[in-house]
């Protein structure tokens, strides 16, 4: 159903849903928010709840959990898919600063930090540039004013 009402809403509008088990009962949530602050609070406490995919209080998405059989750390579903899609999207220009950037994480349902992981990985490996006031700055996005914005370049 959230991804319903996102269709609905234009980009400046957040959704995102949590569901909780209780006993056999499931409960849904979707939270809207038309401010980048009321969404990063609520993402931080879903991803505290639930640090695999930030959407349930129970493994929804089957991703190993520690102490399961086959178990591998690191390996997050979610995280990787978003973090490839915020790649591809550096790397082709449509995220081309980091207000852009943290938003698009947020939309997708993840933290603003894993935006800020993923641009710093790609500055290591020398295939991106940053400029302007380069920041790591991941939380109040709203409080960003264009003296903490930078911009994001390929290097060819």
């Amino acid at each position: 159903m959230a991804d319903y009402y996102k269709i609905l809403v234009d980009s400046e509008h957040y959704i995102h849903h949590f569901t909780i088990k209780k006993g056999t009962n499931y409960w849904g949530l979707i939270f809207y928010s038309n401010h980048s602050l009321g969404m990063e609070k609520f993402l931080k406490v879903c991803w505290k709840h639930d640090p695999l995919s930030g959407e349930a209080n129970f493994n929804i998405d089957n991703n190993w959990e520690l102490n399961s059989l086959f178990a591998t750390l690191g390996e997050n579903i979610k995280k990787d898919t978003v973090s490839k899609e915020i790649k591809q999207l550096i790397l082709s220009g449509e995220i081309s600063d980091n207000i852009t950037g943290l938003k698009y994480a947020m939309q997708k349902g993840c933290e603003p930090k894993l935006f800020t992981e993923v641009v710093r990985k790609l500055e290591q490996q020398k295939v991106i540039e940053r400029y302007g006031n380069v920041n790591n700055q991941s939380t109040k996005i709203h409080k960003l004013n264009k003296s903490k914005i930078y911009h994001i370049k390929r290097v060819l």
